[in-house]
């Protein structure tokens, strides 16, 4: 249904968690079940989109084929879902705290990154931009990932920045400013120190697995794959 076009990425990831989290409390008959994404898709459309985006019924049962749905049923089971998440639709996720973090600009002029030299240069708009599409990655990999729901959302948005950041090879991958910012910090002595240090030692750890011939050097050549 997303590839159908009629949503953003957005509406996607907060409908994964809304579907989670009715399955978690709710249940609907096995007749109704592909009913629950469509609906859920189309709360997280309207939630989040401008009226004059927010797509219809109709369009939810276009891209929904070749399962065919009645609008009835998409109406139905849009109420059931939301009596069921008592109508709290919108919950924090760590992809809401990865734009929040985005919209920060979280960069200085003061940044260097490593060449494969192991000399530090001036960051370059390449190396920003590639930094951003990491951490983004990191985050959509770590929705699927049992370990990294042990860690609070907000953790995980500023642990897969930090994580990019070092992938892309920023000399700091998380600066204290920000740890400042945000209150998540990988320096011992803070109070969320060790669980930060381990959210961002299990992205990169995630990266490496499924990525290994990206790691290090060779990502400035990839970037475009990304």
């Amino acid at each position: 249904m997303y590839r159908s076009g009629c949503f953003s990425q957005r509406a996607l990831h907060l409908a994964v968690h809304l579907v989670d989290r009715f399955f978690e409390f709710g249940a609907v008959g096995e007749s109704s079940v592909f009913y629950v994404p469509a609906a859920l898709l189309w709360v997280a459309a309207k939630f989040l989109e401008l009226p004059e985006f927010t797509p219809g019924v109709d369009d939810i049962i276009q891209a929904a084929r070749p399962t065919f749905l009645h609008a009835s049923g998409v109406k139905a089971v849009e109420l059931i879902a939301l009596k069921t998440l008592n109508w709290k639709v919108h919950v924090e996720t760590v992809i809401d705290f990865w734009f929040e973090l985005d919209a920060t600009a979280l960069f200085s002029n003061t940044d260097r990154v490593f060449a494969s030299d192991g000399e530090k240069y001036a960051v370059t708009a390449c190396d920003v931009h590639m930094a951003q599409k990491l951490s983004n990655l990191l985050c959509d990999m770590g929705l699927c990932e049992e370990e990294m729901l042990q860690y609070p959302a907000k953790m995980r948005a500023c642990a897969a920045w930090a994580a990019g950041r070092a992938i892309a090879g920023f000399v700091d991958s998380w600066p204290e400013e920000w740890a400042l910012q945000t209150r998540y910090s990988l320096c011992n002595g803070s109070d969320t120190a060790a669980s930060m240090r381990d959210c961002y030692d299990a992205y990169l750890g995630n990266f490496a697995r499924d990525h290994p011939h990206r790691v290090p050097d060779s990502l400035r050549y990839l970037l475009g794959d990304l």
